[in-house]
């Protein structure tokens, strides 16, 4: 699997605004899985029934290195969770909304 270096996140203009409350948040949300990720199916049941969560945070873990331009040491991630098997995939929200 070739691996990008670590970089920018896409710019900000390509980027949706943060939403104000959960239906412009879900509505953006799937616009954007929509548009980016299609009709895949879940890798494990093949279904393609997905839902989309409330963003989390991931934090790195104490004493590991963070990534340069990362003054936080974390990220934003949204679940998106297969409706039928449980799967669950992280999008960085941080590639899908400004902050």
């Amino acid at each position: 699997m070739p691996f990008e270096p670590q970089g920018e996140l896409p710019p900000r203009e390509r980027r949706l605004p943060l939403p104000e409350n959960w239906d412009d948040y879900m509505s953006a949300a799937r616009a954007w899985l929509e548009r980016h990720w299609g009709d895949r199916p879940c890798p494990y049941c093949q279904d393609n029934v997905w839902r989309i969560n409330e963003v989390v945070s991931l934090v790195n873990a104490p004493g590991w290195p963070t990534v340069s331009g990362s003054p936080s040491g974390y990220y934003p991630a949204m679940p998106v969770i297969c409706a039928t098997c449980g799967h669950i995939v992280l999008v960085n929200a941080g590639y899908i909304f400004r902050q």
